[in-house]
């Protein structure tokens, strides 16, 4: 349960921190 917890919020952080660079990326061009 702890370990899944754990997983989840890392992807969860991964994905809104790819979401943010695809977004400035997009923004800059």
């Amino acid at each position: 349960m702890n370990a899944l917890r754990m997983i989840g919020s890392w992807l969860t952080m991964f994905a809104v921190g790819c979401l943010t660079f695809i977004v400035l990326g997009a923004m800059s061009l």
